[in-house]
């Protein structure tokens, strides 16, 4: 997956979460301190009270994939930017552990002020029958999906996915571009949906064992499809209620006919002695296609220098010894700044205090640069460095 395919995924998914009104613990931790004031040590002590919570099932949380997303559920371990919740769970648990705040977090705070998510507002009631919803409720999902299936015909999942496309095509807030890639997410978790249900089926005969192998490989092929939809420009798609199997296949078809395949080599990166430091902006000259954004270099590099794929995220902003690595600086809900691989890994061994501590980071960097295919055009620029500077354990 390129770098363009995983920011554009990103954004998806989280334009798509807080149209559901559904934050990370950090999140939501970040936005109370903001309009508390709280200092930094509150408001650590505020993250860490809810990560505790949400061990002990206080705090509810919500699912951040799969067929159950955005539903109540119990992590097997919680992370603060894994796990979701929203305000209204934290306003819930804020007052039975007493607090006098509440987070008065408004809908105009992330999008339009006068637009209600629908599938926030069924969330409560997704597993109950249609009589358990309010009048206006009702009024609003029957003249929302009077041409298809009534509620009661509906499966709970089925329910969540009519309602987050209904809140994708009509919010006023969200772009037409925003539209179409959460169009494509809701499209991609409608078919996981769908593939969970049919793999849950016990088939009782060898016709409905031939039927399920014949919808899961359908379905299969489907979600590759979908997929490969986040490579192409938006709107690649015109209608999505017409988008059949057929006329997916047909549209990948033709797309790998219109468009050549294009390889981006990378330049050779002039190492720097560790003894000498790295010069600043020594990358910044490489073109941008020579490296990498921001989030694949935190899966990459993820455990490396003592520090997970979330704390690379936020270290390559923050760190400011990291950013002679940097070729491209990113953009605030824009771009995401460019990355030399090896550049850094030479930052981190310049970094790292003691002949020992420097051995066992270039053990574990060879490691990186000889067996992840992410890295394989860096691997001779990265080894010329091994050569000259560098010692394994």
């Amino acid at each position: 997956m390129t770098g363009a395919e995983s920011r554009a995924i990103e954004a998806a998914e989280k334009a798509h979460r807080i149209a559901a009104r559904c934050f990370t613990l950090e999140e939501a931790s970040n936005a109370i301190a903001a309009q508390e004031g709280l200092n930094e040590t509150n408001k650590k002590q505020l993250l860490d009270d809810m990560l505790r919570s949400d061990r002990d099932g206080s705090l509810t949380v919500r699912s951040p994939t799969g067929h159950n997303l955005y539903a109540p559920y119990r992590p097997t371990i919680a992370r603060e930017f894994d796990e979701l919740t929203t305000p209204e769970d934290v306003n819930k648990w804020a007052a039975a552990r007493g607090f006098g705040w509440r987070w008065k977090y408004a809908v105009g705070d992330e999008q339009s002020d006068t637009y209600q998510p629908l599938a926030l507002l069924i969330e409560p009631l997704v597993n109950k029958p249609f009589d358990a919803l309010d009048d206006g409720l009702q009024a609003r999902f029957l003249k929302a999906f009077h041409h298809l299936p009534h509620w009661d015909q509906l499966n709970a999942d089925q329910r969540r996915s009519m309602a987050q496309q209904h809140d994708i095509q009509h919010d006023p807030a969200m772009g037409p571009e925003n539209k179409y890639w959460l169009a494509l997410f809701g499209a991609e978790e409608h078919a996981k949906s769908t593939r969970f249900e049919w793999d849950q089926k016990q088939p009782q005969s060898i016709t409905e064992l031939k039927t399920k192998e014949d919808r899961l490989t359908a379905i299969d092929s489907r979600l590759r499809d979908l997929s490969a939809l986040w490579k192409m420009p938006p709107f690649s798609v015109g209608n999505w209620d017409a988008l059949t199997d057929n006329a997916l296949a047909e549209l990948m078809t033709a797309s790998k006919a219109s468009t050549p395949a294009q390889t981006v080599t990378p330049a050779p990166v002039d190492a720097v002695g560790a003894s000498g430091g790295v010069e600043p902006d020594k990358a910044g000259k490489l073109p941008v296609g020579q490296g990498l954004v921001t989030i694949d270099i935190a899966n990459t590099f993820d455990g490396l220098n003592g520090w997970n794929a979330e704390r690379w995220r936020k270290n390559l902003s923050a760190a400011k010894w990291l950013h002679p690595a940097r070729i491209a600086r990113g953009r605030a809900g824009g771009a995401s700044a460019v990355w030399c691989p090896v550049m850094l890994a030479q930052l981190m061994h310049d970094k790292a205090k003691g002949e020992r501590e420097k051995g066992k980071l270039m053990n574990a960097l060879n490691s990186r640069f000889t067996k992840n295919p992410v890295l394989k055009p860096w691997r001779d620029d990265f080894n010329e460095y091994l050569a000259t500077y560098g010692t394994t354990e």
